[in-house]
């Protein structure tokens, strides 16, 4: 049988965190749904936009458990995908279908 130590289970709930707020950025880089006149994002990029850059307490507290501040990462995220420099994992088209998305996702 094996017991996994504190450390182990913390380190492991940290993989398991990372993984959730990559997913739901990778989520707001969906394709946009093209609806007869203009676009418009598919249900998978709103739920990754709301938990992302809407108040809720589970972004606030999953990127407080990775000690990281949630309005520096709302920014640095936005400003990333507007910006010109390359991101790992992210290709340009990807950052575009972001931009896409946050033009119609962001508040009146």
């Amino acid at each position: 049988m094996c017991f996994q130590t504190a450390k182990e289970d913390y380190n492991s709930c940290i993989k398991l965190i990372s993984a959730v707020i990559a997913l739901a950025v990778s989520d707001c880089c969906d394709l946009p749904l093209k609806d007869k006149k203009s676009y418009k994002l598919t249900d998978k990029s709103l739920h990754a936009f709301r938990f992302l850059f809407e108040n809720n307490k589970y972004c606030h507290l999953y990127l407080e458990l990775l000690d990281i501040d949630l309005g520096s990462f709302r920014s640095h995220l936005v400003s990333s995908m507007y910006a010109d420099t390359n991101l790992k994992d992210i290709t340009d088209q990807k950052k575009r279908f972001f931009r896409m998305n946050h033009a119609r996702f962001a508040p009146k």
